[in-house]
């Protein structure tokens, strides 16, 4: 057999595996498209009856896990008939929709078992959770499908690691002169849009390009500098959005962890940041009064402050200012402020050290176990709360 005649077959029998494995993936793997689109109020939202695939880092567990939304763009099942079970919504960001977990270890569905033991009553528990959210988008998605999923209380998640600038990066909030809460209507940035368009290019596409594209990314280096990364830019986008011209998100997805409310908590931007934050709870609060729906909120602190293994560390003698606590504090304190009602999870989430609550392995979002703990005190703390609809 000649050499071109070898080669000729090898080239057939390469193309026949590769065509076996593209059917195999498209017929048992649920890859699906991309879980979320552009909106023109919202910035992003889930999309409808949408499903994916991820797969974690082994250091992280190596799990696929199967991702869907229902006909509401909720991560989980269909909504059950209206008052059969105590429903609750819960508002927030990745660490909500927790894309990282399988669907029944997830903060919200242990949160919903766990609460409906302690009150010995069926509870209803729906993920309203997006992936890259800020509190603004998870008001102004509330106020969109409040009637439409008709919750009787509603429990919103911050997180402690990029709440504060999520605000400011998405421009749909500003303050006014008296320190009021300003609509705004910023637009997406053209690269921004090129992202989607090439995004969503694949949809529906070769499924072994998607499988690689679900497999797992590089993990954080320690070395690289990523708290001076932080505060250059927490100082270049509060001069952005103070600046003047028509507001233009730069960004949906790039959330990195609040250094100048960490590091410099005395700055220009972490000051601006802490005072939005403020009219954003406020604001929140009100909506759900007006809506005669009781408001519960979680602070989630960040890995970086609570993990001791995490690969960003902080130098005490660079930044003295620093506190682990200072971000979720922050937070707490703008809550017993406004008066709403609340719990913070530091304290559950760093014990022993809080490696184990976390994935840290090119990740900051919480591990299962993380979630469980979490959803443990977090029933306890609705159970006690003289708010919670009986």
């Amino acid at each position: 057999m000649s050499w071109l005649r070898r080669l000729v077959l090898f080239a057939l029998a390469a193309a026949a595996g590769l065509l076996l494995a593209e059917f195999a993936c498209s017929r048992w793997l649920p890859l699906g498209a991309p879980l979320v689109r552009l909106d023109e109020v919202l910035l992003h939202t889930n999309r409808r009856d949408a499903h994916s695939l991820l797969v974690l880092a082994e250091a992280n567990g190596g799990d696929w896990i199967h991702l869907r939304t229902n006909s509401h763009g909720l991560r989980g099942e269909e909504l059950g008939p209206r008052g059969e079970r105590l429903r609750l919504a819960v508002y927030g960001d990745s660490f909500v929709f927790a894309g990282n977990t399988r669907e029944e270890d997830t903060f919200v569905q242990v949160l919903g078992r766990e609460l409906g033991q302690r009150l010995g009553r069926p509870v209803e528990a729906l993920n309203a959770g997006v992936t890259g959210y800020g509190p603004d988008q998870a008001l102004l998605k509330f106020e969109r499908e409040c009637g439409e999923l008709a919750p009787e209380f509603v429990v919103l998640c911050l997180c402690a690691h990029n709440d504060h600038g999520d605000l400011v990066r998405n421009r749909l909030f500003e303050l006014d002169a008296a320190g009021g809460l300003r609509r705004q209507a910023p637009t997406l940035s053209p690269e921004l849009v090129r992202e989607e368009q090439v995004r969503t290019a694949g949809e529906g596409g070769w499924a072994l390009p998607r499988l690689f594209a679900a497999s797992p990314r590089a993990e954080t280096t320690r070395d690289a500098p990523y708290l001076t990364w932080y505060l250059r830019a927490a100082r270049a986008e509060h001069l952005a959005a103070s600046g003047p011209g028509n507001p233009v998100v730069q960004a949906l997805f790039e959330d990195y962890w609040d250094a100048d409310l960490a590091l410099e908590p005395a700055s220009a931007s972490a000051t601006h940041k802490r005072r939005l934050m403020a009219a954003l709870l406020a604001r929140f609060k009100e909506v759900c009064t007006e809506r005669q729906l009781p408001l519960f909120v979680v602070v989630i602190p960040s890995a970086i402050d609570a993990a001791r293994s995490h690969p960003v560390t902080v130098d005490d003698s660079l930044y003295p200012a620093y506190e682990p606590k200072a971000l979720t504090a922050s937070l707490a304190l703008a809550l017993e402020r406004a008066s709403i009602a609340h719990t913070d999870l530091f304290e559950t989430l760093s014990v022993e050290g809080g490696d184990w609550a976390f994935h840290l392995a090119g990740d900051f979002h919480w591990s299962p176990a993380g979630q469980g703990a979490a959803a443990a005190t977090v029933a306890e703390a609705l159970a006690r709360w003289p708010g919670l609809p009986r």
